[in-house]
């Protein structure tokens, strides 16, 4: 029933536009975050904030104010 509605419709592009506008969008950031972010050497210091002593982030805080 449905299936000669469908077949001829001209709207049927728009979903594919769609998903290739998510699937690029998605491969650009994906590309931005594993080679673009991984040599900002901000990026090296906030990673290693989970394993630094606490007294030592107290200290950089205290030294910058």
């Amino acid at each position: 029933m449905y299936q000669e509605f469908y077949q001829n419709s001209p709207h049927l592009i728009w979903p594919l536009v769609g998903l290739a506008i998510f699937f690029f969008s998605f491969l650009g950031v994906l590309f931005y975050v594993t080679v673009i972010l991984r040599k900002n050497p901000v990026v090296d210091h906030m990673a290693t904030l989970p394993l630094d002593d606490d007294e030592s982030i107290v200290e950089e805080v205290r030294d910058n104010d």
